[in-house]
This record gives C-alpha cells, sequence and structure tokens, in this order.
C-alpha cells in the first residue's frame, strides 16, 4: 500500500496529484469499446466460430440454414457463394487482432454480388450475411425498441472489429417478431494504385436469434447504389417473411 498514489482527473483527461501537479502517463488514451484480453486469447486460440456454426446451404434464389432456423431469398439472377474476401492490410497490430478476432468468433454464411453481365471491374456493390457468436466475443445487444444505448455500444464493437465501417446512424426497428439495430455509415481506404482515400457507404441491420447475432451488410460506392440495392427477404423459423429493402437501412435525410 506504501506505493499507492492517488490521482485527481481534469475534465481534459489529464491527472494531477496532491501538490497540484500534472502527473505524466505513458501510451495514448483510450475512449471506446473493449474486449477482455483473456476473451481474446481465447477465442483467437479456439476459433470456435468454425465449430459452433454452420454454413448452411445455397440454392438458386435462396439461402437456407436449418441449425440457425432461417431461410433467406434474394433475386436469382445475383451470384452468391460463401466466399470471404480477403480484407484490406490493417493499419497496425491492434487493427489485425480485432480482424483476427472477427473471423475466430464469426462465419460469412453468404455473399451476394451483382450478375456479371452488369458488374465493372470496379463494382462495389455487394450483400453479405455473417453470424457472430456472442458469447464469443461477449458483445452487447439491444434488449428492446427503446435500448438505444445498447444499439450504439453494439454498432461501436462492430466498428472495433472491423465488421463495420465508421457508424454515422443508429436506430432500433421491429419487423415481424424480430428486433433489428440498424446502422448506416462509411468505410475509407486507401487502393495501392490510388493516391486518395477510396470510400463506400454502407448499411447495416443486425438480429438476434438463436443466440447468434445475424449480420446483414449492404455495401456500395453511393448512396443511389446502395438505395438501388435489390429487395431481399428472410423468415425465421415458420414466422412470416420479413422484408428486407436496402432504403430502409441507409441514412435518412
Amino acid at each position: 500500500m506504501n506505493q499507492v498514489k492517488f490521482l485527481c482527473a481534469q475534465e481534459d483527461g489529464t491527472l494531477i496529484n496532491e501538490a497540484g501537479k500534472i502527473v505524466p502517463t505513458p501510451g495514448e488514451g483510450y475512449q471506446g469499446p473493449t474486449i477482455p484480453t483473456s476473451i481474446v486469447d481465447s477465442a483467437l486460440a479456439e476459433k470456435p466460430a468454425l465449430e459452433f456454426i454452420e454454413r448452411g446451404e445455397l440454392e438458386q434464389g435462396s439461402y437456407r440454414n436449418e441449425e440457425i432456423g432461417l431461410r433467406y431469398a434474394y433475386p436469382t439472377t445475383w451470384e452468391a457463394d460463401h466466399n470471404d474476401p480477403a480484407a484490406s492490410p490493417a493499419k497496425d497490430e491492434i487493427a489485425q487482432r480485432a480482424h483476427d478476432l472477427l473471423d475466430a468468433c464469426s462465419l460469412l454464411l453468404l455473399r451476394l454480388t451483382p450478375p456479371k453481365s452488369e458488374a465493372s471491374a470496379s463494382d462495389e456493390r455487394a450483400i453479405t450475411l455473417r453470424a457472430v457468436d456472442q458469447s464469443c466475443l461477449a458483445l452487447p445487444a439491444p434488449v428492446s425498441a427503446t435500448d438505444v444505448f445498447g444499439a450504439e455500444e453494439l454498432g461501436a464493437y462492430l466498428q472495433m472489429l472491423g465488421a463495420f465501417g465508421e457508424v454515422r446512424s443508429t436506430r432500433l426497428e421491429v419487423r415481424g417478431e424480430q428486433l433489428f439495430a440498424e446502422y448506416s455509415g462509411v468505410i475509407g481506404e486507401h487502393a495501392d494504385r490510388r493516391s486518395l482515400g477510396h470510400r463506400r457507404v454502407e448499411a447495416m441491420a443486425v438480429t438476434r436469434h438463436r443466440k447468434l447475432l445475424l449480420v446483414w451488410m449492404w455495401t456500395a460506392s453511393s448512396p443511389v447504389e446502395l438505395a438501388a440495392l435489390p429487395k431481399s427477404s428472410v423468415r425465421f423459423e415458420d414466422a412470416p417473411a420479413i422484408e428486407l429493402a436496402p432504403p430502409e437501412f441507409a441514412a435518412k435525410p
């Protein structure tokens, strides 16, 4: 106890001692979501998503996953696969660790891209569905349609993990019998041959089912393209189908 010192935090984040002098602290300050190191190390070692999340089955215009209890219908003309495209190089070791953690605790169930006849080499349009093991990451999640704080917390964690870009708006909606946390935002990156940053717009809808967080993502190069992405629908168990229309998840003016 002789080595314990009590410091007073100021509004700007600095610390002062009993004499009123500023006490320098090593490193940089951080405010935001955190995951205990023990949970991170365990997840990276065990990679539970590969063992506990089923990939599901693809058919033309539909995706079915009996283990999760959902059926998802999408335009038959769009290309569908399970492949998770290679991510952009992480900016630092912390970002890489976050990306590895997301891979260990989640699984890309479905990725949709435009028909080859419509797509161009620079086409950014895509729709993805990812299942996240909530317990693996100890993630928060909203518990009611008024739990805005829970939705904002979840959005912050998904942004930290690299599952989403920069969250610009958050809201909650009940669709059918499911509570959805809905986000819109942007993601910027520097392509290898571009001197300027490359930016895309995104919309995301997250709902909880059978102890998994199901994350739909719509991506395009502009808000107009995002709003024009095709509608799809999801059915949980024997409940009526829920329509997922991109304009409903994009940022509201």
